[in-house]
């Protein structure tokens, strides 16, 4: 499925998994948000528009949300960025062993590892919450009144913490954190899922959400 949630945003959704894979586009140009499985598809959909193609951003490092990327960073030559804090994922903790891909190996001379509370990336500018727990470094990027939170929240849950670098802890802090900055008509993009809501919709039908909320 690829579809138009907005003007400028393109969702892919149509793996096995239940991936979103995320396409912003500015002025002629595009980044994507954890590409997924999607590489194919997201090429083609560059080629058909004439987009120029400026990187991929990670959520966090679990092969599910990376395993087109080395695809689309040989073909376009871009990089994907991700939080420093989740390095060792990507190169170790990645688990795509438990996804049927034990011989995958990212291209590691083309990831960028950053530790900033902003990513710009040409026509781009985005703010990062680190939102650690389903990941060492688990990240949400800001844009405009987009939130993209990968595996930290989804609709109606969050994301598990069993995983190598996961911690419960750290990621209800994350979520209280998380409760604090966004705003109730930002439009909430998890990871997984055919849920593109508002957080206003959001916050009523996430359970942990509701929890904390009623625990202040």
């Amino acid at each position: 499925m690829i579809k138009s949630l907005e003007k400028n945003l393109i969702v892919f959704n149509d793996n096995i998994n239940d991936n979103n894979a995320y396409m912003l586009i500015e002025h002629g140009h595009c980044i994507v948000i954890d590409p997924s499985s999607y590489g194919q598809t997201i090429e083609s959909y560059i080629n058909e528009h004439k987009l120029i193609f400026d990187g991929i951003l990670l959520t966090h490092g679990h092969f599910d949300h990376i395993e087109s990327a080395n695809e689309l960073m040989t073909k376009f030559k871009v990089n994907a960025y991700c939080h420093k804090s989740d390095e060792i994922v990507v190169n170790k903790y990645n688990c795509a062993d438990m996804m049927s891909n034990p011989n995958f190996k990212p291209l590691s001379d083309s990831y960028i590892y950053f530790n900033q509370k902003e990513l710009k990336i040409k026509n781009f500018k985005l703010e990062v919450l680190f939102t650690p727990g389903h990941t060492a470094g688990s990240v949400c990027y800001h844009y405009q009144h987009y939130f993209f939170t990968g595996d930290t929240i989804f609709y109606d849950s969050v994301g598990r913490w069993d995983l190598p670098t996961g911690n419960q802890k750290q990621l209800f802090d994350s979520i209280k954190k998380f409760m604090n900055v966004v705003k109730h008509d930002n439009l909430i993009l998890p990871g997984h899922c055919q849920h593109y809501e508002t957080y206003n919709n959001v916050e009523k039908a996430n359970l942990y959400i509701t929890h904390f909320k009623g625990a202040n």
